[in-house]
């Protein structure tokens, strides 16, 4: 299993790692300092402060998360990710909750060549037009 960010998917290993384990720290760190996130209403969540809060919302699911790459395009130090996902959790009230989707999702390589996540698209949807 990749332990670090050399490729775009070793990211996206990682996040489904970071998510079982519950580890908000790791997974803010994926993301770029100003990276989006496009939350199902298609509203964009900016920032790693942003994101975090979006994240927390998802690790308060005590999920459980799966994630299958179907297509890496990398142009250059850009990528898009395309993959499909699972997450298995519990709502606030005990309900099991079963959530999946096609995820499409931009990564940029820094110059120290590690990949971080610029644009998470979890529901492969458009955003809100303002």
């Amino acid at each position: 299993m990749a332990n670090n960010q050399s490729s775009p998917e070793s990211v996206q290993v990682l996040f489904q790692r970071h998510v079982n384990n519950g580890s908000i720290e790791d997974l803010v760190r994926l993301y770029e300092l100003n990276g989006v996130v496009i939350q199902k209403n298609g509203l964009i969540k900016r920032g790693r402060k942003e994101i975090r809060k979006h994240l927390e919302g998802l690790l308060a699911l005590k999920p459980k998360f799966s994630n299958k790459i179907f297509q890496t395009i990398i142009v250059d130090d850009v990528a898009m990710v395309f993959s499909n996902w699972r997450v298995t959790g519990t709502s606030p009230n005990g309900e099991t909750i079963e959530v999946s989707g096609h995820s499409f999702d931009v990564l940029s390589r820094q110059p120290d060549g590690k990949w971080l996540i610029a644009i998470d698209n979890p529901y492969g949807n458009r955003p809100e037009i303002a």
